[in-house]
Protein backbone atom coordinates (compact mmCIF):
# COMPACT_ATOMS: atom_id res chain seq x y z
CA UNK A 1 0.00 0.00 0.00
CA UNK A 2 2.86 2.38 0.82
CA UNK A 3 4.47 1.67 -2.56
CA UNK A 4 1.37 2.79 -4.42
CA UNK A 5 1.40 6.19 -2.77
CA UNK A 6 5.07 6.75 -3.75
CA UNK A 7 4.36 6.34 -7.48
CA UNK A 8 4.04 9.63 -9.38
CA UNK A 9 0.64 10.58 -10.73
CA UNK A 10 0.45 10.13 -14.49
CA UNK A 11 -2.09 12.08 -16.52
CA UNK A 12 -3.80 10.57 -19.53
CA UNK A 13 -2.04 13.05 -21.81
CA UNK A 14 1.33 11.75 -20.65
CA UNK A 15 0.38 8.22 -21.56
CA UNK A 16 -0.98 9.10 -25.00
CA UNK A 17 1.81 11.51 -25.98
CA UNK A 18 4.70 9.64 -24.39
CA UNK A 19 6.18 8.69 -27.76
CA UNK A 20 6.60 12.34 -28.72
CA UNK A 21 9.11 13.14 -25.98
CA UNK A 22 11.01 9.87 -25.76
CA UNK A 23 14.66 10.34 -26.61
CA UNK A 24 14.70 14.14 -26.24
CA UNK A 25 16.92 15.82 -23.67
CA UNK A 26 15.22 17.10 -20.49
CA UNK A 27 12.04 15.20 -21.33
CA UNK A 28 10.81 15.44 -17.74
CA UNK A 29 10.62 19.21 -17.91
CA UNK A 30 9.16 19.40 -21.40
CA UNK A 31 5.42 19.98 -21.83
CA UNK A 32 3.48 17.33 -23.63
CA UNK A 33 1.46 19.20 -26.23
CA UNK A 34 0.44 18.51 -29.77
CA UNK A 35 0.41 21.76 -31.67
CA UNK A 36 -2.15 22.28 -34.39
CA UNK A 37 -0.72 23.86 -37.46
CA UNK A 38 -2.41 26.99 -38.67
CA UNK A 39 -3.17 25.28 -41.98
CA UNK A 40 -5.11 22.47 -40.26
CA UNK A 41 -7.00 24.97 -38.13
CA UNK A 42 -7.82 27.08 -41.20
CA UNK A 43 -8.99 23.98 -43.10
CA UNK A 44 -11.22 22.95 -40.18
CA UNK A 45 -12.64 26.49 -39.97
CA UNK A 46 -13.34 26.60 -43.73
CA UNK A 47 -15.10 23.21 -43.67
CA UNK A 48 -17.32 24.16 -40.71
CA UNK A 49 -18.10 27.54 -42.27
CA UNK A 50 -18.96 25.83 -45.57
CA UNK A 51 -21.39 23.44 -43.87
CA UNK A 52 -23.06 26.34 -42.06
CA UNK A 53 -23.39 28.36 -45.27
CA UNK A 54 -24.96 25.37 -47.03
CA UNK A 55 -27.34 24.83 -44.10
CA UNK A 56 -28.40 28.48 -43.97
CA UNK A 57 -28.85 28.57 -47.76
CA UNK A 58 -31.13 25.54 -47.61
CA UNK A 59 -33.18 27.03 -44.77
CA UNK A 60 -33.50 30.30 -46.71
CA UNK A 61 -34.57 28.40 -49.82
CA UNK A 62 -37.23 26.40 -47.98
CA UNK A 63 -38.58 29.26 -45.86
CA UNK A 64 -38.36 32.27 -48.15
CA UNK A 65 -38.09 31.12 -51.74
CA UNK A 66 -40.50 28.16 -51.49
CA UNK A 67 -42.47 29.34 -48.44
CA UNK A 68 -45.67 30.15 -50.32
CA UNK A 69 -45.64 26.73 -52.03
CA UNK A 70 -45.32 24.88 -48.73
CA UNK A 71 -47.96 27.12 -47.12
CA UNK A 72 -50.43 26.26 -49.90
CA UNK A 73 -49.50 22.59 -49.58
CA UNK A 74 -50.23 22.65 -45.85
CA UNK A 75 -53.54 24.46 -46.37
CA UNK A 76 -54.64 21.89 -48.95
CA UNK A 77 -53.61 19.09 -46.60
CA UNK A 78 -56.17 19.98 -43.92
CA UNK A 79 -59.25 18.84 -45.91
CA UNK A 80 -59.61 15.11 -46.28
CA UNK A 81 -62.41 13.11 -47.77
CA UNK A 82 -62.71 9.73 -46.10
CA UNK A 83 -65.45 7.45 -47.40
CA UNK A 84 -66.83 5.16 -44.67
CA UNK A 85 -68.65 2.16 -46.02
CA UNK A 86 -71.24 0.31 -43.97
CA UNK A 87 -69.79 -2.95 -42.76
CA UNK A 88 -73.09 -4.77 -42.67
CA UNK A 89 -75.94 -5.49 -45.01
CA UNK A 90 -79.65 -5.55 -44.36
CA UNK A 91 -80.95 -7.01 -41.10
CA UNK A 92 -84.00 -9.18 -41.69
CA UNK A 93 -86.39 -10.90 -39.35
CA UNK A 94 -87.30 -14.56 -39.70
CA UNK A 95 -90.02 -13.73 -42.25
CA UNK A 96 -87.66 -11.79 -44.51
CA UNK A 97 -88.89 -8.30 -43.58
CA UNK A 98 -86.37 -5.49 -43.24
CA UNK A 99 -85.71 -4.54 -39.64
CA UNK A 100 -82.86 -2.16 -40.43
CA UNK A 101 -81.96 -0.47 -43.71
CA UNK A 102 -78.79 1.29 -44.71
CA UNK A 103 -79.24 4.99 -45.42
CA UNK A 104 -76.78 7.54 -46.69
CA UNK A 105 -75.99 10.27 -44.18
CA UNK A 106 -74.18 13.46 -45.10
CA UNK A 107 -72.59 15.91 -42.67
CA UNK A 108 -71.69 19.50 -43.37
CA UNK A 109 -69.01 21.11 -41.22
CA UNK A 110 -68.31 24.81 -41.50
CA UNK A 111 -65.01 25.79 -39.98
CA UNK A 112 -64.95 29.29 -38.46
CA UNK A 113 -61.36 29.64 -39.65
CA UNK A 114 -62.41 29.09 -43.26
CA UNK A 115 -65.37 31.45 -42.94
CA UNK A 116 -63.20 34.25 -41.56
CA UNK A 117 -60.85 33.99 -44.54
CA UNK A 118 -63.71 33.91 -47.03
CA UNK A 119 -64.61 37.33 -48.52
CA UNK A 120 -68.15 36.09 -49.29
CA UNK A 121 -68.83 34.92 -45.73
CA UNK A 122 -72.41 36.17 -45.41
CA UNK A 123 -73.39 34.91 -48.85
CA UNK A 124 -71.96 31.47 -48.03
CA UNK A 125 -73.92 31.27 -44.76
CA UNK A 126 -77.16 32.32 -46.49
CA UNK A 127 -76.63 29.73 -49.24
CA UNK A 128 -76.09 26.95 -46.66
CA UNK A 129 -79.24 28.04 -44.79
CA UNK A 130 -81.20 27.96 -48.04
CA UNK A 131 -79.94 24.52 -49.10
CA UNK A 132 -80.58 22.87 -45.71
CA UNK A 133 -83.73 24.86 -44.86
CA UNK A 134 -82.23 26.32 -41.69
CA UNK A 135 -83.47 29.36 -39.79
CA UNK A 136 -81.79 31.73 -37.37
CA UNK A 137 -78.36 33.30 -37.14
Amino acid sequence: MSQLSKKPNIDIEEILLDKMVTGRPNNKLEKLEAHLSSQKFLLFFVIITGFLVILYARVFYLQVARGSYFYKLSEDNKTRYVPIKAARGLILDRYGNNLVENQTTLSLILSPRDLLQNSHRDATIEKVKEIFSLEGD
